[in-house]
């Protein structure tokens, strides 16, 4: 005896099963249909009531998002002059931006072209994001001073 089935192997019951599945398909999609027609309104009532409970759900997580994207936001800025960087360094600059903590979410922009480097930014301390230049273009790339801004959104737990 093999899963059940008497001196049947794998592949003849897998074969067997499919074979099922398509001879009563019809019949399982009319027996769902006559069982919706009978519990519409059950049904409804149930979808109705846990797209409300979601939906409150939901609706406090995004007022969370956007009082952290809008009000729970700090900022910081530096002057940056990364001088020349060969293709494949990197550079790095600290930030001091006063709320910032771990787990916070950091973004940065240059006030000048970034001529295809790569900025990244991210918190490394208390207080502090770092910021990095990568470059990847195939050639050195200086670009002289700039201004780095730093904005840095509250982690939203739930």
């Amino acid at each position: 005896m093999k899963d059940g089935y008497l001196n049947t192997c794998k592949s003849c019951i897998r074969e067997y099963r499919k074979g099922w599945y398509k001879e009563n398909r019809e019949r399982d999609l009319e027996r769902h249909k006559k069982y919706y027609e009978q519990n519409k309104e059950h049904i409804k009532a149930r979808v109705r009531k846990n797209w409300n409970d979601n939906a409150e759900e939901i609706n406090d997580w995004l007022q969370e998002l956007h009082k952290a994207i809008l009000e729970d936001h700090y900022e910081g800025s530096a002057t940056w002059d990364a001088g020349s960087i060969a293709d494949g360094d990197e550079e790095a600059k600290e930030v001091a931006v006063t709320g910032a903590a771990l787990g916070d979410h950091a973004l940065a922009s240059l006030s000048i072209d970034i001529a295809d480097l790569v900025l990244d930014a991210q918190v490394t301390a208390a207080n502090v994001v770092t910021c990095i230049l990568a470059n990847n273009t195939g050639n050195a790339v200086d670009l002289g001073s700039a201004t780095v801004y730093v904005r840095v959104f509250k982690r939203v737990t739930r």
